[in-house]
């Protein structure tokens, strides 16, 4: 992949930078915006979807693939060593040090490292999106650009409100188009003025939105409420937005990039989680905690894929005596045997930290038996004669 070897390339060439150990590649933990990048590269979505049924995203053909993708990125020596405890603020900190290669984000989440990097490296340092093709995968099949035709706010009057027709009206006026250029715009003669029957902004409004879109968002009050935005333009032909105004260069480079095969409907995943408080609730966050730090875990393994091929999810043939009618059931065995091939995983770390087993079942669908042979096989799989 050419990603890679421009990666090792720099590490080579770069070992230090201006004193600093360089680094070829660094996430955001907290955000957790390099999952939408990952994904984007191998076509994932947010859930797998297998015909008419919807599975997780861990079920789907590629996302081995993707995480083979990451773990090679750190067992190469290419991913930050921190960068499971990168905070939003420590990460944007590192990009703008100067001795950074890339990152796997948004284009405009790197806004305030490009600041930064403008002004201590020079008007040329900025970080640039390029959309990168996971192995095997066409320019037509990535999905990096989900977005949702719900919108991304949801206003409601409760049912508490001492005056819901006040608060009917006070919506309807943000949500029309002298309220949207009020929101997104600003104050006449203060931010904006019209000349020639179009809004045109004040230059310092466009360059702060272009240099520290924070602290002018804080400085202005504009956009600093998002409600009921509107995409495209107003009557007068500009955009409701007033960041779209002017687009950076930053913004241009990605939608150069990026065409319209790269963008899917996030909405029709939406609401799909069971309630927190519910039993299934509760189970979906367990798996989702699992989930997340096998996530992590498995992108430091460093032999965490090396030792498997097409068939490595097969029971091993000293246990299937064990699962005699379970291997049967669809799918079930390569769940079964990537339950062992975890435990293995684990060594002789003993703590609930990772490598938890759920299993799932109706009454008297043998949910204790197999529970049971499962522990069986691990024990057996260790040398072990306890449970």
């Amino acid at each position: 992949m050419t990603f890679v070897r421009n990666s090792k390339n720099f590490k080579e060439l770069h070992p230090t930078i201006d004193g600093k150990e360089s680094i070829a590649i660094t996430f955001d933990a907290e955000s957790k915006n390099y999952d939408g990048t990952l994904k984007g590269m191998y076509g994932l979505k947010t859930y797998y979807q297998d015909g008419d049924n919807l599975e997780h995203v861990a079920k789907a053909p590629n996302f081995k693939e993707m995480m083979s993708f990451a773990n090679e990125l750190y067992t190469e020596g290419l991913l930050d060593k921190e960068w499971v405890v990168n905070k939003k603020n420590q990460w944007t900190q590192k990009l703008s040090a100067g001795n950074v290669f890339s990152t796997f984000a948004s284009y405009w989440d790197t806004d305030a490292a490009n600041t930064a990097l403008a002004s201590s490296v020079g008007e040329d340092a900025k970080f640039y999106s390029y959309k990168i093709l996971g192995n095997g995968i066409s320019a037509d099949e990535t999905t990096y650009s989900g977005r949702s035709t719900l919108g991304w706010d949801a206003i409601a009057i409760t049912k508490n409100c001492k005056n819901p027709e006040a608060a009917m009206k006070m919506i309807n006026y943000l949500a029309s188009e002298e309220g949207q250029y009020l929101l997104m715009w600003g104050i006449e003669g203060t931010n904006w003025n019209m000349e020639d029957g179009k809004h045109v902004p004040n230059d310092d409004l466009i360059e702060g939105f272009q240099t520290d879109f924070d602290k002018t968002k804080l400085d202005t009050g504009v956009r600093k409420w998002t409600w009921f935005v509107k995409n495209g333009n107003g009557t007068d032909g500009t955009p409701y937005d007033v960041t779209q105004y002017k687009v950076k260069e930053t913004r241009q480079v990605a939608m150069n990039h990026f065409g319209e095969n790269d963008r899917w409907d996030t909405a029709e995943f939406a609401g799909l989680t069971p309630a927190g408080s519910t039993p299934d609730g509760l189970k979906w966050q367990k798996i989702q905690d699992i989930y997340d730090q096998e996530y992590e875990e498995q992108e430091y393994d460093e032999g965490a894929y090396e030792e498997y091929d097409d068939e490595y999810l097969k029971i091993p043939q000293h246990l299937r005596k064990l699962f005699s009618g379970f291997t049967e059931i669809e799918s079930l065995e390569d769940q079964i045997a990537n339950a062992i091939i975890q435990a293995q995983s684990k060594g002789d770390d003993r703590t609930s930290r990772s490598g938890n087993i759920l299993i799932f079942g109706a009454h008297g669908s043998g949910k204790t038996t197999l529970a049971m042979n499962l522990a069986k096989a691990i024990a057996q799989d260790k040398g072990s004669q306890t449970m």
